[in-house]
């Protein structure tokens, strides 16, 4: 995974702090602005060794 990665996911919890947790391609992956249960494309705009970061470009399906 690298930075300016593309991805769709689906939001599976949230954690302190107010990010949302995906995994994308078994990695974790840190999004703010997404709660759980949404699904969403994203951006990867940072990679550290245990985890990543991302940005939402668009989400497509609300949570209820």
């Amino acid at each position: 995974m690298n930075t300016g990665t593309l991805f769709r996911a689906r939001a599976i919890k949230n954690v302190f702090g107010g990010d949302a947790i995906t995994r994308v391609a078994g990695e974790v992956v840190f999004v703010p602005g997404v709660l759980a249960g949404e699904e969403f494309v994203g951006r990867i705009t940072r990679v550290n060794k245990d985890y990543a970061r991302a940005e939402v470009v668009e989400i497509t399906r609300r949570s209820p």
